[in-house]
């Protein structure tokens, strides 16, 4: 009678927590394109900020909305906008 052994980790590789996110709304003519929510997961603000500013450059189009939230509280951190003339304005709420 032979046995088959497998190898098992005594404990599960947890997966860090990412409690910032991004969530991009698109302000397309095209409903499929409007009604599609486009996620990140960051691990701090200054990440957050970063990225999804250099996104609304590079593939922002007018009208287009990123929100930044925290994902335990649900609590609106900031949103950058891109307007009519390629500008991007951000309001973020400890600036007030």
């Amino acid at each position: 009678m032979s046995a088959q052994l497998k190898l098992v980790h005594s404990s599960s590789p947890q997966k860090r927590e990412l409690p910032i996110r991004g969530e991009i709304h698109r302000a397309s003519q095209n409903w499929r394109d409007r009604n599609r929510r486009l996620t990140r997961r960051y691990s701090c603000i200054d990440n957050a900020i970063g990225w999804l500013t250099r996104w609304m450059y590079q593939n922002g189009k007018v009208g287009d909305m990123a929100v930044i939230y925290h994902s335990v509280t649900g609590l609106e951190i900031g949103t950058i906008k891109m307007t009519l003339k390629g500008r991007i304005i951000a309001k973020y709420i400890f600036e007030e």
